[in-house]
Order: C-alpha cells, then sequence, then structure tokens
C-alpha cells in the first residue's frame, strides 16, 4: 500500500502551494468553485501520471494531515474551508477543526468575513427527478444551500442501463429550470419534453448514488465533470440523505441479495417463456433447471437490488450495454443463443413497461442488430461504462 501511494506527499505538498490562487477568491461560492476546480485539475493530472494509489477520500485525509503545520496561512484557510464545504462530513469537520485550531494565529491576521460563516451545507427534502422515455437515465435535481444562503440546483444524470447506476454528470445550477435544460442536452431525444416531477420515494434508493460518484473499478472514462465533484457529490448526497432523515422519510438503500436475483430472473423467464408461446415466439428450449439459456441471461440481466419495474426497462442503450457484457463474458456458443434471444426479450420487456411507437421501433432494431453484429452493437461499451450517451443513437 505504501509503494503504491507513494506519489501522495509530493501531490499534498503541490496542492497546499497552488492554494495561493484561492487568495483571489471574493465570495464563499466563488472559493467553493476555486477549491473543486483546484482539487479536480490536480486529480485529472495524477490519473493521468500514475496507476495506483487512487483513494480520494484517504487522499483528502492525508491531505488534511499534511496541512496542519500550515494552517495558519491564507490561502491554506482558504483551502480548508472549501473543503469543509465539498468533502463528505467527516473530512468537513477535520478541515473545520483545523481552521478553529489555526484561527488564532493566522500570518496576517486579516481575512474576510465570510470566512468565519459557519460551512454548512443543507439541502431539501423534496428531491424532483426527470426520467427518460425508455426509464433507465434519470435525472436528480436538489436544491442545496452553503454558507452564502443563495439555494441552487444540484443535478446527477444518472443512468441504469448497466444494470447499476453509474454517474455521468453531476454539478450546480442555477435553478432546477437550468439544470433540466442541461440534462435534457445530454440525454438527447428521448427525454424531449420531460419535466422534473417529484422523485418517488421507492425509487429514490435505487438513483440516489449512496456508494460514492465515481466507481474505482467500472467507472470509466473520467470526465472534467467526474474530478470536478470528486468530493462535492458525495457532500451533497450526505445532505439529502440528512434532509430525508430530518422529514422522517429516511433512504433506505437496496441492499444486493442474490437470492431475490435468482428468483426474479427464474420468474420473469417463466412469464417470459409463456408470453412467447402466446406470441408463436420460438425460444430455445430449456434443457433441464440449469441448462436453459433463457434463464442464464435474464439472471445476467437482472442485479441484485433491482426492481422487477427497472428490469424491464429496455432502451437501445440497455441493448448495447448488455451485447458487451455477453461480448465480454459469454463463450461463443452460448453467447450466439443468448443474443438471438434479445429482440424477444425487448419486445416483452417494451410491452411490459409501456414503451411504444418509434422509441420502441429503436431498441427492436438494436437488439435485432445485436445477434447480428454483435461486435458492433456492443462496441467499448464493457469499458467505457459512465459516458454520457444518447440513449436512441448510443453515441
Amino acid at each position: 500500500m505504501a509503494e503504491t501511494r507513494a506519489w501522495w506527499p509530493g501531490s499534498h505538498a503541490q496542492v497546499l502551494d497552488a492554494a495561493s490562487s484561492l487568495r483571489e477568491c471574493a465570495t464563499p461560492a466563488e472559493l467553493e468553485e476555486a477549491v473543486c476546480h483546484l482539487l479536480g485539475t490536480h486529480w485529472r493530472r495524477i490519473h493521468e501520471k500514475h496507476d495506483t494509489g487512487f483513494r480520494p477520500q484517504e487522499w483528502l485525509d492525508e491531505l488534511l494531515e499534511a496541512a496542519r503545520p500550515r494552517a495558519g496561512e491564507p490561502a491554506v484557510r482558504r483551502l480548508l474551508y472549501g473543503i469543509a464545504v465539498t468533502a463528505p462530513p467527516g473530512l468537513a469537520g477535520l478541515a473545520l477543526d483545523l481552521l478553529g485550531t489555526a484561527g488564532t494565529h493566522s500570518v496576517d491576521g486579516e481575512e474576510p468575513a465570510w470566512l468565519s460563516v459557519p460551512p454548512t451545507v443543507t439541502a431539501s427534502p423534496d428531491i424532483q427527478m426527470l426520467r427518460d422515455v425508455y426509464g433507465l437515465r434519470f435525472g436528480l435535481l436538489a436544491q442545496v444551500t452553503g454558507p452564502d444562503t443563495q439555494p441552487r440546483t444540484y443535478l446527477f444524470d444518472m443512468d441504469l442501463c448497466h444494470g447499476f447506476y453509474q454517474v455521468l454528470a453531476s454539478g450546480y445550477h442555477p435553478d432546477a429550470t437550468a439544470a433540466a435544460t442541461a440534462w435534457r442536452a445530454l440525454v438527447g431525444v428521448s427525454s424531449a419534453g420531460v419535466e422534473p416531477v417529484a422523485a418517488p420515494a421507492d425509487l429514490l434508493p435505487h438513483l440516489l448514488p449512496g456508494g460514492g460518484l465515481i466507481d474505482g473499478i467500472f467507472g470509466q472514462p473520467l470526465t472534467d465533470s467526474h474530478f470536478h465533484e470528486l468530493f462535492r457529490g458525495d457532500r451533497v448526497v450526505s445532505a439529502i440523505a440528512d434532509a430525508l432523515d430530518d422529514a422522517g422519510r429516511p433512504i433506505t438503500w437496496p441492499s444486493a441479495d442474490p437470492q431475490q436475483a435468482t428468483d426474479l430472473a427464474r420468474s420473469l423467464a417463466d412469464r417470459f417463456r409463456t408470453w412467447a408461446a402466446h406470441h408463436d415466439v420460438d425460444l430455445p428450449p430449456a434443457g433441464g433447471p440449469d441448462e436453459d439459456v433463457v434463464v442464464w441471461m435474464l439472471h445476467d440481466w437482472v442485479t441484485p437490488g433491482t426492481t422487477e419495474q427497472l428490469c424491464l426497462a429496455c432502451s437501445p442503450h440497455r441493448i448495447a450495454a448488455f451485447t458487451a457484457y455477453l461480448n465480454d463474458d459469454w463463450q461463443p456458443h452460448d453467447r450466439s443463443r443468448a443474443l438471438a434471444v434479445l429482440e424477444p426479450w425487448a419486445r416483452y420487456c417494451l410491452e411490459r413497461s409501456g414503451v411504444t411507437g418509434v422509441p420502441a421501433e429503436h431498441t427492436l432494431a438494436w437488439a435485432a442488430r445485436a445477434a447480428r453484429e454483435p461486435e458492433a452493437v456492443g462496441a467499448d461499451l464493457g469499458n467505457d461504462l459512465n459516458r454520457p450517451l444518447d440513449e436512441t443513437t448510443v453515441t
């Protein structure tokens, strides 16, 4: 572990020295953005330079320890204040403690009055949601208030097309209207005309990124947005969870129960076979309880902890992402049999989820093409999971 993190001390020193640029900030909001930019730009560079040691929360913890001897410097105090506003609660508390310890020993004895305003971050418990026509791409909108007391809207662009959430982009916008406009621009035609509604209590736990904004294993490629919101996004999630708890609506994130997923996959397979029989659709015969390619496929389609409603949502992007998985992880013979099942399975899902017309035609076209050109349909989606895509064209 020490070897993989050998670059950390030099990295911490670079950030502390770069904090000198923060002295130009004139307001708490300006400082907050500048600290996100400073840390995000630094992490972008180290991701390009290093291959190991990427543990952001632990890195930030040690940055605070490295800042302790310099906590009285005006520039470092501004860095600490920015971290106290943007870091998850535990680390924010450490930054605030350092500010308090060094408060009477600052080098020049002068700092703006707003630097003494408590760096609180609060969110409204009334989360709004945007959902595209296919039902797997979401925008979460939260009203958040920081030290400057001016509410802003924080947007999470959430994608469930790989069977688990990916945060494609996140960040502040002046209000809900601006956030919704930005989200529709990211998603494409499948979001046309979508307006925010209250996020359903049973769906919110599957969308709010309680496990963190960046998945260190699968979350690639990382964009400027990911780096900029590296710490702040998790702080906003914590503020939302606190607000829901205070409102008497505590959020409980789903547990990944493999048995539940297995039972749901088998139930869906049975219902799918019944549907196929009534629609003159030929499916590969089941050779026995453990020799059914339909069950095998649906077992991989269903993610533990996911609801049946989300499992039945189907889009061109979902088809392409699942094809990439089959390309990467299945043996050729069984893969070709599973790919042949994708088109009727997509038809079944679309009927159950109520998607019709042109959007349904797009999904069915991608599913039919997957059987003919799996490499073209899957493309790089097996590796590039969190790249913002148009849900219809998958570009």
